[in-house]
């Protein structure tokens, strides 16, 4: 088995958090000073994105901490599953209690989740590094 901080999910998680605050950086940068007819709405695309990036990254945490000790097929299924219904659970959540930005709650979430893609495929893996 590989070592923890090599295994594909665990490199998900990082990647996942790396492009999250990436992206909500851009956004708090795009945001400041806020609109000064409304101050407290200012952030809401950072909120928003901060809000998805939670959303993916929590769930993909638990799955990667639990599949570093999991044996069987069944487990790893039920972890996937656990995964994803926390991850609808979290989506929800902040779609009903903070009324994201549609843009940039989606945008975010539509990243977080090709990281699943990009990261197996050779992302981040060190691969260029001899």
């Amino acid at each position: 088995m590989a070592p923890p901080n090599r295994s594909v999910p665990y490199r998900i998680v990082v990647w996942q958090s790396v492009a999250a605050a990436a992206v909500t950086a851009v956004l708090f940068l795009w945001d400041f000073p806020g609109n000064e007819d409304e101050p407290l709405n200012g952030f809401v695309r950072t909120a928003s994105a901060l809000a998805a990036g939670l959303a993916s990254v929590i769930p993909a945490g638990l799955y990667a901490w639990r599949a570093s000790v999991e044996r069987s097929a069944t487990g790893f299924l039920l972890q996937g599953v656990v995964k994803f219904v926390l991850t609808l659970v979290l989506v929800a959540a902040c779609i009903i209690v903070l009324k994201p930005a549609a843009a940039a709650f989606f945008g975010t979430l539509v990243l977080m989740q090709m990281m699943y893609v990009a990261v197996p495929l050779g992302v981040g893996n060190g691969a260029g590094r001899e």
